[in-house]
């Protein structure tokens, strides 16, 4: 038998040279297709500490007008288990952008919340950090336990989260489904303030129904239904409520967005629509008063695509459901390992926050910083690079306009915390270290909601 030591020796030395030879490629993009980094032998190359503390220092040099203006230091963490809302309509240091809608508008509205005449409204535009209505679920109901309300507010015609979506079932049938991430067939002009519409090929069909069984606390059952659309011919929609009789509705005959309603307490709605009966936005299914708060995610998105929504269309929703907070929560899809500068990021998103408070000049915008994500680095999972600089710069966007800032990064457990949260047990969050889960919701919606009660109970206690 011969001897192999020799080749198999030689195959060895090959494969060490060849790992250690691609651990030298850099990311690339082929297409749509993003290379990740080759490196086989992390767990036994030296660490790079030196690599994150370089990364550390560009991000303090490129937000260093940040802390120079004199805002609450970023790093700093929660107070015990209180991560409080940062209120900046006190700065009006830059008046190019400054709106000053801060929490002030949000708060008088829940002083209000018995005598308002309609429900106390929250927009929660966010990615797919929020999507099946995580975060909001939760929120939304603490909300209502403390100020009344049921419902889970809007709901897209035909959504496409629907699947795994446990706060409300939706079965549609019949619609050409449109949204703002489309890569083609989207009309900026039809869309609604969700960033999306939809249209009846054939007869379009839409049900909703409460979902008790998953115990969405109030949200099972409603008091009023509304169907919004914007519909210039007129036409005939017909719905039921629960296993009532079927009630038939004129719409039409104008361009703006326009809203019909069907009264009553019910656990399962229905709508009707025929062919060409216009464009339809979605069902807003609510109590007449307390509070409610609609989920806007949208997957993919960065929320600078609000910019493009037609100022008409946005005061007609505000016409027909006005709001009292709009929240913002963005940036999973904005963050880059690579990146520090997001100064260009933070100028799109003015330009959306001063159009959004142009719009709704009585409405309170909080904006919810980047939440922690993880990159593997060094044979381990870390906070990714740029995480920190993004949420930078999101807090000093809201500085700069005057509105309010909630550190999600720091509220999540700052550094690490998505890998606390993955590992947890029930765990928190995906093995993707990008997305939290349900249980994951439930912990920040209280720590967001609990930062609302601390600003609104504070606000009281000042007398204000």
């Amino acid at each position: 038998m011969r001897n192999r030591i020799f080749h198999a020796f030689l195959l060895t030395v090959m494969v060490i040279a060849m790992l250690y030879g691609l651990s030298w490629l850099p990311e690339m993009e082929i297409g749509d297709v993003k290379t990740k980094p080759v490196d086989l032998l992390a767990d036994i190359r030296p660490g790079k500490g030196g690599d994150e503390a370089a990364e550390e220092a560009d991000t303090q040099a490129a937000v260093a007008a940040v802390d120079a203006n004199g805002l609450r230091n970023y790093d700093l963490p929660m107070q015990g288990n209180l991560m409080p809302i940062e209120d900046y309509s006190w700065n009006k240091g830059s008046p190019d952008l400054y709106v000053g809608h801060g929490m002030g508008y949000f708060y008088e509205a829940l002083d209000k919340v018995a005598s308002l005449g309609r429900p106390v409204r929250v927009a929660y535009f966010g990615d797919s950090f929020i999507e099946g209505d995580i975060i909001t679920q939760d929120l939304r109901a603490m909300l209502q336990s403390r100020f009344g309300g049921s419902g889970v507010g809007f709901v897209d015609i035909a959504s496409p989260t629907a699947g795994f979506r446990v706060s409300v079932r939706t079965t549609s049938k019949g619609w050409a489904s449109f949204a703002v991430t489309d890569k083609s067939g989207f009309d900026t002009g039809r869309q609604g303030i969700n960033e999306r519409y939809f249209v009846p090929r054939g007869h379009g069909q839409v049900t909703l129904e409460g979902n008790g069984a998953m115990k969405a606390m109030h949200q099972d059952a409603w008091e009023v239904t509304t169907l919004y659309y914007r519909a210039p011919n007129r036409a005939v929609v017909t719905g039921r409520l629960d296993d009532g009789a079927e009630q038939s509705f004129a719409i039409g005959g104008a361009p703006e967005v326009q809203q019909v309603q069907m009264a009553g307490r019910a656990e399962k709605a229905f709508w009707s629509v025929p062919d060409g009966a216009g464009t339809f936005f979605g069902v807003g299914l609510e109590s007449r008063q307390g509070i409610t708060v609609d989920n806007f995610s949208m997957r993919g998105n960065s929320g600078m695509t609000l910019s493009k929504v037609p100022e008409n269309t946005l005061m007609q929703f505000a016409s027909v459901r006005p709001y009292d907070l709009i929240v913002l929560q963005f940036g999973l899809n904005v963050a880059n390992n690579k990146q520090t500068d997001y100064s260009g990021y933070e100028k799109e998103m003015e330009n959306v926050i001063r159009k959004l408070a142009k719009v709704f000049p009585r409405t309170s915008i909080l904006i919810v910083g980047v939440g922690d994500r993880g990159e593997r680095r060094n044979g381990g999972i870390v906070t990714m690079g740029g995480i920190k600089a993004l949420g930078r710069y999101q807090q000093q966007m809201a500085f700069k306009t005057g509105c309010a800032f909630w550190n999600l990064y720091q509220g999540m457990g700052g550094p690490g915390s998505i890998v606390k949260m993955a590992d947890a047990k029930p765990a928190m969050a995906n093995k993707d270290y990008t997305h939290i889960n349900s249980k994951g919701g439930q912990l920040i919606a209280q720590r967001l909601f609990d930062a609302l009660m601390h600003g609104y109970d504070e606000r009281k206690g000042k007398g204000k």
